[in-house]
């Protein structure tokens, strides 16, 4: 019983911990002000996993249904826990194998920031080598493709679509809207303004 309370209090401090690093990271500086606040998308959802789980909040592209997220936590919790009789999984060893997910793995999930783009840059800027570099700007800018939702767009170009310097809004008139909520931290642009004040006057 104790180790389950143990386990429990560890979650819950995890969940805390995160919370207020959101909560930091947005300048909400009050739970009242994060509670349905909706200042997030989701992303890689089925709409019916959004509307049951996450009512009202935006996700534009959808992705993963119950039936996939249920198929994924088997899949995890067969290799954490392998059958002793299926010879695929039981590898007599306790350690779990690592897909990669955040550090980067042979063979496990695509990353930016891969080994061999890594040695492009490092010898690029050693060298001070054009060519390599451009070989590291072709690497990256094609992992970028693979790996993030920005990578899948391309931006459109026309004369015919500019519109004319007078007709834009201008920066003073934008800055006004720049509101994060009802409990945004009015001592950091306090801070912000004396930390400018002191490096440009």
């Amino acid at each position: 019983m104790h180790f389950f309370k143990q386990v429990f209090q560890g979650y819950k401090a995890g969940i805390e911990r995160g919370i207020f690093k959101v909560m930091a990271k947005m300048g909400i500086s009050t739970l009242h002000s994060y509670k349905g606040a909706q200042i997030f998308e989701a992303v890689g959802l089925a709409t019916e996993v959004v509307d049951r789980c996450f009512t009202n909040t935006v996700s534009r592209l959808g992705g993963a249904s119950f039936e996939i997220l249920a198929a994924e936590a088997l899949r995890i919790h067969r290799n954490a826990y392998p059958a002793a009789s299926d010879k695929e999984y039981n590898y007599g060893i306790k350690t779990l194998i690592s897909p990669g997910i955040f550090h980067w793995r042979d063979g496990g999930e695509r990353h930016i920031n891969e080994p061999t783009n890594i040695a492009k840059l490092q010898a690029a800027t050693k060298l001070n080598d054009r060519k390599t570099f451009h070989e590291y700007s072709a690497a990256s800018n094609l992992a970028q493709r693979m790996c993030t939702l920005r990578g899948q767009l391309e931006i459109k170009t026309s004369k015919k679509l500019q519109i004319p310097l007078s007709e834009v809004e201008s920066a003073a008139e934008i800055v006004k809207r720049f509101v994060t909520g009802k409990a945004i931290n009015f001592s950091i642009l306090f801070h912000l303004k004396f930390s400018i004040e002191n490096i440009y006057c």
